[in-house]
């Protein structure tokens, strides 16, 4: 992976966590990569974690088509170690190498909003680095407690209570490495659970003076069909219920 330090060219560091391994997976995959650089709006960076070959070949493949102007970097692991690892691994590089924006990506999402990363940025700047925003989505089996739709600096947000989901989710780096109270993913965790928690559980317990909040842009949606996933893919949803409850063990332990 790139270990140049000096000042990026765009503002945003984006990562994607993928395990595709089922030719269902794999054009998911393919058709996330494509919407996400054709909608967003503004220019990103990106870099794709993953262990099977079958996502490998479906970004170089992409990666390929000059016309789409993906260019992603790739750091293939060989074994999977879950998103915690990755989460601190991301949330390093972005401070190292000055980006002002961390964005989390999944793998299997669908755009709905034009521009949606341009006004994510947007609204993120106007509410200031303490929030972390996502778009709201659409089509989870489990529906975060939020709030009624409220304005704040021009913004209309659903406040989240208690997670925030994955699935789109925009930090600002200064406030995620903010030495008096930094996020650190716990990677005792299991390799698929508590992403969400953990956010919400570091913006919960933040000191008064210093809050951090979770919302939902009101205006920005994005896509997320878990039930039909499951449905069309069998074999990749039972991986994915062990993974929500084994942790990573590092090879060396």
């Amino acid at each position: 992976m790139d270990t140049d330090k000096s000042t990026p060219k765009n503002k945003v560091l984006a990562f994607m966590i993928t395990r595709a391994s089922t030719p269902e997976r794999k054009e998911l995959l393919r058709q996330t990569l494509q919407q996400a650089y054709r909608t967003a709006g503004v220019e990103f960076d990106l870099v794709i974690h993953g262990w099977t070959k079958e996502a490998s070949s479906a970004v170089h493949e992409l990666a390929q088509d000059v016309a789409l102007g993906i260019s992603p970097y790739k750091y293939w692991w060989n074994h999977n170690v879950g998103q915690h690892v990755i989460m601190n691994m991301m949330i390093e590089k972005a401070k190292d190498e000055g980006y002002e924006f961390l964005l989390r990506l999944d793998d299997d999402c669908k755009f709905v909003t034009k521009r949606w990363l341009a006004k994510l940025v947007d609204a993120s700047k106007s509410l200031g680095g303490s929030f972390i925003v996502s778009p709201t989505i659409l089509g989870l089996k489990h529906l975060p407690e939020r709030s009624e739709t409220v304005e704040v600096e021009g913004i209309e947000v659903k406040f989240l209570f208690d997670a925030i989901g994955g699935v789109c989710r925009l930090h600002n780096v200064a406030n995620l490495t903010d030495p008096e109270y930094p996020y650190v993913a716990d990677v005792r965790m299991p390799l698929g659970f508590g992403d969400a928690t953990g956010i919400g559980v570091w913006c919960k317990n933040s000191p008064k003076e210093a809050r951090r909040w979770m919302v939902y842009l009101d205006r920005v949606r994005v896509k997320h069909s878990t039930y039909l996933q499951e449905k069309e893919d069998k074999v990749y949803y039972k991986q994915h219920d062990m993974f929500q409850q084994i942790p990573y063990i590092p090879p060396h332990a």
